[in-house]
């Protein structure tokens, strides 16, 4: 076995334990996701995704779809299956549900494959384009939804984002599209946040 995948099946191991675990009533909105990983996808499936939005996947979260899980028990209200990981998790249901019918299932991902445009040394930047999100009618041009996959949203319009295209791929941003319509990245990869939230899931408060 070797090391990554020694670190993957850690992870997995001590989210079951917390699914056993007395403290599952106290956690912050466990109520989402109970602990509980959906299941893993497989090479083919994942080539197939890849495949179709001409895109490859950030390694450690790719491996943590294969490895864990496809989402489900995570930081928060939980991980998003990859299925529902695009941005358009963002808009009011009724909006979404437009923007599905026109787009169609694979239509979601529209903007995987294109440049991540945010970057942390520019924060003026980052808010113009924060700005273009506002703009609902251009879902279809909008750069600012392009390179990225949604991670979890924490509630309201706080949000961790995947970066899939930049300069880093496989960075944590946290995303504040509310009051303050800041981004910025966090700390480690996503497998550093991961494992953060699963060794103390009280620290995502």
């Amino acid at each position: 076995m070797t090391f990554m995948t020694s670190r993957y099946r850690s992870i997995r191991d001590r989210v079951h334990q917390l699914a056993k675990a007395a403290e599952i009533s106290s956690a912050f909105n466990v109520s989402a996701h109970g602990y509980q990983l959906n299941p893993p996808l497989s090479e083919k499936e994942l080539r197939s995704f890849e495949a179709r939005h001409q895109v490859r996947l950030p390694e450690e979260y790719r491996n943590f779809l294969q490895h864990v899980g496809n989402g489900g028990a995570g930081p928060y209200y939980g991980l998003y299956p990859l299925e529902q990981s695009h941005p358009f998790q963002m808009y009011t249901d009724s909006y979404f549900e437009k923007i599905r019918a026109q787009a169609g299932e694979d239509g979601l991902f529209m903007h995987l494959h294109k440049r991540f445009p945010y970057d942390s040394r520019k924060s003026s930047e980052n808010y113009e384009l924060f700005l273009k999100l506002e703009n609902e009618e251009d879902w279809r041009g909008n750069e600012a939804l392009s390179g990225l996959l949604f991670l979890c949203t924490w509630g309201c319009t706080h949000y961790n984002v995947l970066e899939v295209t930049g300069e880093q791929p496989g960075r944590v941003w946290y995303w504040d599209m509310g009051g303050d319509e800041t981004a910025h990245v966090m700390d480690g990869s996503f497998l550093d946040w991961y494992e953060r939230w699963a060794q103390n899931p009280g620290e995502f408060l």
